[in-house]
């Protein structure tokens, strides 16, 4: 039997006995007073409560049915509710021989398979995680068809960028909301070879000297701007 076909008839057969104890709750209000049968069975739950707690032992039948249904229903749901998500395999893409490589989304992606021996000729890669460290960046060394990186969103700082400076073909890299600096900037980005394009935020911290020599290092460079802004509670 399906989990779908469980679902249904534990969660109806728990609302059927619900209404089984609810039904043996008017009775037992009713040999107690007329007065008592109606509030119960007019003003559930209220009258329901009421008479437990003023005739708890002729109200038990009634309380112990309810829990079962009770029961039932918990049971119909327990499976979904207690379901580990699905981990969500990276996703790749290779067009004309060149492989794109998406984990941004992907908390639970292990970055020390970042090897040129796991995704040959990869040559863009999103990983624009909370998680990503320049620990993390350690893992891209041996990229070296690495054309496109996306760190936006990232705790990397400057020291991070020792590991883009030595990658060979690096021509574009996304900084929004990172920890990069001015002076990161010009000590490893300036004079790289080949990075023509740098695409940050509208709200970076960065200094528009900076910025400028970054432009001016190399000529054809262009600098990108984006709407992101700083996630809430972010310096």
């Amino acid at each position: 039997m399906d989990l779908e076909k469980l679902f249904v008839y534990f969660l109806f057969g728990g609302i059927g006995v619900l209404l089984l104890g609810h039904l043996v709750m008017i009775v037992a209000g009713f040999r107690q007073s007329t007065g008592w049968g109606l509030a119960v069975l007019f003003l559930p739950p209220l009258g329901n409560l009421a008479f437990i707690v003023k005739h708890f032992k002729k109200a038990i039948p009634a309380v112990l049915i309810m829990i079962l249904g009770v029961g039932l229903i918990g049971a119909a749901y327990y499976p979904a509710l207690s379901q580990k998500p699905a981990v969500k395999a990276p996703v790749v893409r290779t067009v004309n021989g060149a492989t794109e490589l998406t984990v941004t989304g992907k908390s639970d992606f292990d970055y020390s398979t970042l090897s040129s021996a796991d995704y040959p000729n990869l040559v863009t890669l999103q990983m624009a995680n909370p998680g990503v460290t320049d620990q993390t960046l350690a893992h891209l060394k041996g990229l070296t068809t690495l054309k496109e990186l996306d760190l936006n969103n990232t705790q990397i700082t400057d020291d991070g960028l020792t590991v883009l400076k030595d990658l060979p073909v690096l021509e574009m890299v996304r900084l929004c909301n990172t920890k990069v600096t001015d002076a990161g900037l010009q000590a490893f980005l300036a004079a790289k070879p080949g990075l023509n394009r740098l695409v940050i935020s509208r709200h970076n911290p960065f200094d528009a000297t900076a910025l400028d020599a970054w432009k001016k290092a190399k000529p054809g460079r262009r600098l990108m701007l984006d709407d992101m802004k700083p996630p809430a509670g972010s310096n």
